[in-house]
């Protein structure tokens, strides 16, 4: 028999995935709007109940993700990347609902691992649901989303990533820096991402060879292997990743009143600097 989730998990579900356009809204499946929904374990664990691992969806897509995670071929139109990318992009921006576009980006990343899209196309799944997480705060969600689906990945891949995708995920910190009160951090964080990765202008690109254009393009891949690489050019050690994005947070009974404090280690040249 297939233990239930927990009462009190369902109702901060339920709290989180409502319909804010109106009171006492409902919650629907994030894909399809139907209010005829059941709870999806998104890596298929039924008893890992984290609130980051859990999303509303009709039941045929529900069972639907079950069959695709060994056999992609099947996957529902509904469920791939663009599509998601859509529905995502439309509630957030135009309907205002964080939590359907959040519990899109979810599933994106997973589709992606089904798809065994390149270690940098999951990131950057991740790297969108921590967008719109944190416009929707839930900070035990926050913590389970930067540990599992971009701290432990980075330590553990070894696939290229692009610097679009590192620069994007490091400006996500920064914000997360600023929202947790640490305002000096987080400039000294964008100080240090500038300089690591200094942002392409139009300029820079028309002044380089074809050569440099190819390596550098947005369009192309930065060819940067995983954690050793995101190490290198962000001036981390490999064996100091970990460490480098370490969070701590103070959680009094109140989670609304919560203020997170973030704290990012770089480590350039061997020297350890808090920033």
């Amino acid at each position: 028999m297939r233990k239930k989730i927990p009462t009190s998990v369902v109702g901060e579900l339920q709290d989180y995935f409502c319909d804010t356009r109106v009171t006492c809204g409902s919650v629907a499946c994030v894909v399809t709007g139907n209010t005829d929904y059941a709870w999806h374990h998104l890596n298929h664990r039924k008893s890992d109940n984290h609130l980051s691992n859990i999303v509303p969806l009709i039941q045929n897509l529900n069972k639907n993700l079950d069959i695709a995670k060994d056999h992609v071929k099947y996957l529902d139109p509904r469920l791939e990347c663009n599509h998601l990318e859509g529905i995502g992009q439309t509630a957030f921006w135009l309907d205002g609902q964080v939590a359907r576009a959040f519990g899109c980006a979810r599933i994106g990343y997973y589709i992606a691992q089904y798809k065994r899209y390149p270690f940098s196309e999951q990131l950057k799944w991740a790297g969108q649901a921590l967008y719109y997480a944190r416009h929707k705060p839930n900070y035990q969600m926050i913590e389970q989303l930067l540990v599992d689906t971009i701290i432990k990945p980075l330590t553990q891949n070894n696939g290229p990533v692009q610097k679009e995708v590192i620069r994007s995920l490091l400006q996500e910190f920064e914000t997360l820096l600023t929202l947790g009160g640490d305002t000096k951090a987080a400039v000294s964080l964008s100080e240090y991402s500038r300089s690591a990765l200094p942002p392409m202008t139009l300029s820079n690109m028309l002044g380089q060879s074809e050569e440099e254009h190819t390596r550098h393009g947005a369009l192309h891949d930065a060819r940067l292997g995983g954690a050793a690489h995101f190490s290198s050019v962000c001036g981390f050690r490999r064996s100091a990743v970990a460490q480098s994005l370490h969070l701590r947070a103070q959680r009094p009974r109140d989670q609304r009143r919560c203020r997170w404090t973030y704290v990012l280690l770089v480590v350039s040249g061997g020297n350890r600097n808090s920033l």
